[in-house]
């Protein structure tokens, strides 16, 4: 039997959904391999639905969440370097014949323009919508349904939005559509304290697979450009997107699939009554405008 091994993969999320993922399931469908399984971290399963099998390592470094093809790979690589032989041992055990590991020493690929990554799959996950809802407790009603992707992160902080006006947003909207919140929070408690109880607030509570599951029932993401933005795109869902016109050029080139979408140039700091007008136009319209 012909396998394949692909990882640790412990980069940004956006990267690994929209370059590692298809490079590796491209690799695995043009080489005859029998079966793949793919090392990253938990809850991803249905990132990769080709894979006979997805495992997490222990010990795997702490750092902030980037892509390690272009940022800061020497601070990591002897503990990403043990990973490995960690990882070779366990499945050289396991596959002794037909074995090939594709590992993070690929990633310079990432930077090449013309290496073949392949189409991406779309994502999906559970399609039942009570069901979901019942796992996590959603109140959900016969409005329509809006994801808004939340950015917290330390690294270019500048991209965050201030929860005073996620909280102003999940105001102007909440009577006309059922909100859901994901993204994870530094501050809880001052997040708690703005955030209006009549939304669905899973911030700091998900897998990347319990947001693929989610995608599959929102009729409108809403965020910055954010590695969950760029996962509805995987999946299907509409989004409606803030940010420059780097943001503008990456949203273009990660829509395979056709998914209406719109990049509003506002920088990072737009009015909430900005993009409630322009998410109301959307439902009232049919379209971006």
């Amino acid at each position: 039997m012909k396998t394949l091994v692909a990882g640790p993969y412990c980069g940004e999320l956006g990267w690994e959904v929209f370059t590692w993922q298809p490079m590796v399931r491209n690799i695995f469908l043009s080489n005859d391999y029998d079966q793949c399984i793919i090392y990253t971290g938990k809850g991803k399963e249905l990132l990769y639905p080709f894979a006979a099998e997805v495992r997490t390592l222990p010990n795997v470094p702490k750092h902030e969440a980037e892509c390690l093809a272009w940022h800061n790979f020497h601070k990591y690589k002897e503990e990403f370097v043990e990973l490995i032989k960690q990882m070779a041992e366990t499945v050289q055990k396991e596959f002794p014949e037909g074995l090939q590991i594709y590992t993070f020493s690929a990633l310079e690929h990432l930077n090449y323009e013309y290496f073949d990554r392949g189409y991406p799959d779309l994502l999906t996950g559970n399609k039942n919508k009570k069901e979901f809802a019942k796992q996590f407790n959603l109140k959900y009603s016969e409005k329509p349904v809006l994801t808004f992707n939340v950015r917290d992160r330390e690294m270019s902080d500048h991209r965050n939005w201030n929860y005073i006006e996620w909280g102003k947003l999940c105001e102007c909207l909440s009577d006309r559509f059922d909100i859901n919140l994901v993204g994870l929070i530094r501050d809880k408690e001052s997040w708690e304290n703005v955030i209006p109880e009549n939304v669905n607030d899973l911030t700091s509570k998900t897998t990347i697979n319990d947001c693929i599951n989610l995608f599959q029932h929102t009729d409108l993401t809403i965020g910055g450009s954010t590695g969950m933005t760029h996962l509805a795109a995987r999946c299907n869902s509409p989004h409606l997107v803030w940010g420059n016109e780097k943001v503008l050029l990456r949203c273009a080139q990660t829509n395979w699939f056709g998914t209406p979408y719109k990049v509003y140039l506002w920088g990072w700091e737009p009015k909430p009554e900005q993009i409630a007008e322009k998410v109301n136009n959307y439902f009232d319209n049919g379209e971006f405008k």
